[in-house]
Protein backbone atom coordinates (compact mmCIF):
# COMPACT_ATOMS: atom_id res chain seq x y z
CA UNK A 1 0.00 0.00 0.00
CA UNK A 2 0.92 3.74 -0.52
CA UNK A 3 1.68 5.85 2.23
CA UNK A 4 -1.71 7.54 1.43
CA UNK A 5 -3.49 4.51 1.12
CA UNK A 6 -2.19 3.83 4.81
CA UNK A 7 -3.38 7.13 5.90
CA UNK A 8 -6.72 6.28 4.94
CA UNK A 9 -6.46 3.63 6.99
CA UNK A 10 -4.93 4.86 10.13
CA UNK A 11 -7.69 7.90 9.85
CA UNK A 12 -10.51 4.81 9.47
CA UNK A 13 -9.49 3.00 12.78
CA UNK A 14 -9.01 6.34 14.28
CA UNK A 15 -12.13 7.38 13.81
CA UNK A 16 -13.84 4.21 14.53
CA UNK A 17 -12.40 4.23 17.85
CA UNK A 18 -12.65 7.24 18.76
CA UNK A 19 -16.57 7.69 18.53
CA UNK A 20 -17.29 3.77 19.43
CA UNK A 21 -15.05 3.42 22.00
CA UNK A 22 -12.97 6.26 23.63
CA UNK A 23 -9.85 5.07 22.44
CA UNK A 24 -7.25 6.38 19.34
CA UNK A 25 -4.61 5.11 17.31
CA UNK A 26 -1.14 5.44 19.04
CA UNK A 27 0.79 3.84 16.30
CA UNK A 28 0.42 1.47 12.69
CA UNK A 29 3.30 0.27 11.23
CA UNK A 30 3.87 -3.02 8.60
CA UNK A 31 5.09 -6.09 10.54
CA UNK A 32 8.19 -7.49 9.35
CA UNK A 33 6.77 -10.28 6.88
CA UNK A 34 4.92 -6.92 5.34
CA UNK A 35 1.71 -9.61 5.63
CA UNK A 36 -0.26 -7.44 8.60
CA UNK A 37 -0.43 -4.08 10.15
CA UNK A 38 0.05 -3.44 13.96
CA UNK A 39 -2.10 -1.22 15.26
CA UNK A 40 -1.62 0.32 18.89
CA UNK A 41 -4.89 1.93 20.24
CA UNK A 42 -4.90 3.85 23.84
CA UNK A 43 -7.82 5.38 26.03
CA UNK A 44 -8.27 9.23 25.65
CA UNK A 45 -9.67 10.02 28.99
CA UNK A 46 -7.26 8.00 31.13
CA UNK A 47 -5.85 10.73 33.14
CA UNK A 48 -2.63 11.77 34.43
CA UNK A 49 -2.35 9.77 37.61
CA UNK A 50 -4.52 6.72 36.43
CA UNK A 51 -3.29 3.75 36.46
CA UNK A 52 -5.02 2.82 33.23
CA UNK A 53 -2.75 5.87 31.67
CA UNK A 54 -0.37 3.33 30.19
CA UNK A 55 -3.24 0.98 28.77
CA UNK A 56 -3.08 -0.15 25.19
CA UNK A 57 -4.45 -3.52 22.93
CA UNK A 58 -2.64 -4.00 19.90
CA UNK A 59 -4.57 -5.43 16.80
CA UNK A 60 -3.19 -6.93 13.39
CA UNK A 61 -5.08 -6.17 10.62
CA UNK A 62 -4.27 -8.56 7.19
CA UNK A 63 -2.61 -6.41 4.71
CA UNK A 64 -5.45 -7.35 2.17
CA UNK A 65 -8.26 -6.56 4.48
CA UNK A 66 -6.30 -3.20 5.08
CA UNK A 67 -6.29 -2.51 1.57
CA UNK A 68 -9.99 -3.10 0.75
CA UNK A 69 -10.55 -0.64 3.56
CA UNK A 70 -8.46 2.24 1.75
CA UNK A 71 -10.25 1.57 -1.13
CA UNK A 72 -13.88 1.20 0.12
CA UNK A 73 -13.51 3.90 3.07
CA UNK A 74 -15.15 1.22 5.07
CA UNK A 75 -13.80 -1.33 7.61
CA UNK A 76 -14.85 -4.77 7.05
CA UNK A 77 -17.46 -6.22 9.88
CA UNK A 78 -14.40 -8.87 10.33
CA UNK A 79 -12.41 -5.85 11.67
CA UNK A 80 -15.19 -4.23 13.38
CA UNK A 81 -15.98 -7.21 15.31
CA UNK A 82 -12.46 -7.73 16.60
CA UNK A 83 -12.22 -3.85 17.26
CA UNK A 84 -14.76 -3.84 19.33
CA UNK A 85 -13.80 -6.94 21.00
CA UNK A 86 -10.23 -5.67 21.64
CA UNK A 87 -11.48 -2.08 22.45
CA UNK A 88 -13.96 -2.92 24.77
CA UNK A 89 -11.21 -4.62 27.40
CA UNK A 90 -8.85 -1.10 27.18
CA UNK A 91 -12.13 0.98 28.30
CA UNK A 92 -12.18 -0.85 31.47
CA UNK A 93 -8.41 -0.44 31.63
CA UNK A 94 -8.38 3.40 31.91
CA UNK A 95 -11.04 3.98 34.18
CA UNK A 96 -10.29 6.11 36.82
CA UNK A 97 -8.82 4.21 39.95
Amino acid sequence: MTTSEEARVFKLLDEYARKNHECFVAEMFLNEEKNKYVVCFRPLAAGRDSAGRFSCRYLNIEAPQAKMASETGVLSSLAIAELDRKLAEIKTDARPD
